[in-house]
């Protein structure tokens, strides 16, 4: 109780509006989506958190509301000892094609940064994140188009950037 509950989500593929996501788990707990979305023709990016969570095990659903998803992916991570009141507070979004997705510079000094990106378009066999970032979620979904990968950086020292290094050049939207 009393923790930060954060979900990463990255879609691909018929979905490319931001908001139209239900994030819900099985404590009853409201989220929050941090900020807006990444979107860049048909991948989304997005976080969502709740603060000051329940304690217990809880199962996390997200579901699109409008398009069937081709691909999706999320991570879910939880945090103890962050503000407890809008502990997501600034936050960037930044989309392109290559073989690098970057959030762009976000945060300030002493917080939790949370970066993710998702991808399409492309078979992807790894992904890193860019120190002092952390890799905490490195999904790839084997044989379809879609990657996720969540990083964070706990008391950064400052503003930072997150890249994530996907080895192939494609879509992608990353959200810090």
């Amino acid at each position: 109780a009393g923790n930060l509950l954060v979900v990463c989500i990255g879609i691909s593929g018929g979905f490319a509006t931001s908001g139209l996501l239900a994030v819900a788990d099985s404590l009853s707990q409201t989220y929050t989506q941090a900020g807006p979305s990444a979107n860049f023709g048909q991948t989304h990016s997005s976080i969502w958190y709740v603060a000051n969570c329940l304690g217990g095990p809880c199962t996390v659903t997200v579901t699109p509301l409008l398009l069937q998803a081709e691909w999706m992916a999320f991570s879910v991570a939880e945090y103890n000892g962050i503000l407890t009141t809008n502990p997501l507070n600034t936050i960037t979004t930044l989309t392109g094609v290559s073989t690098t997705a970057s959030t762009g510079t976000f945060g300030v000094v002493r917080e939790l940064l949370i970066a993710t990106y998702a991808q399409g378009l492309s078979n992807l066999s790894s992904c890193t994140a860019s120190s002092p970032f952390v890799l905490r979620a490195n999904i790839l979904t084997g044989g379809s188009n879609m990657g996720l990968g969540t990083a964070d950086e706990v008391n950064a020292a400052g503003s930072d950037n997150a890249i994530f290094d996907m080895g192939n050049s494609t879509n992608w939207a990353a959200t810090g």
